[in-house]
């Protein structure tokens, strides 16, 4: 699946994710203590999440190690690798669903804040 960068499976997922503090630009995942990992409650947006424009960005996504991790692998079932992912490409292509999905999971205030800079 192509990720569309909706940030929504970033906001509803419940994972273990890395603790921010603890990421460093050369590591082993099998080398991290518990400690090194943090719980990410769904409906609460990931520690790593930013916005650019529209898009959502991911703090670590360009490091190596990024694709051992849990979030890599998440992915809705598409007939192909090389499908975008559906819930982006209904997220992404109305800014009133999109509106309704943010304020549903970080509350009105915020997500017109996002929407805000997206103009």
């Amino acid at each position: 699946m192509i990720c569309l960068r909706c940030g929504n499976c970033c906001i509803v997922s419940d994972v273990i994710v890395i603790n921010p503090k603890s990421v460093r630009e050369k590591m082993r995942i099998s080398s991290l203590k518990d400690s090194d990992f943090m719980y990410k409650k769904g409906g609460e947006p990931c520690p790593h999440l930013s916005w650019n424009k529209e898009k959502a960005v991911c703090a670590i996504h360009h490091y190596k190690w990024y694709k051992k991790l849990r979030c890599f692998s998440h992915g809705q079932i598409e007939r192909s690798p090389s499908d975008p992912c559906r819930t982006g490409q209904y997220l992404m292509g109305s800014i009133t669903k999109r509106r309704k999905s943010l304020s549903y999971y970080l509350g009105s205030e915020l997500a017109e804040k996002i929407l805000n800079s997206v103009k």
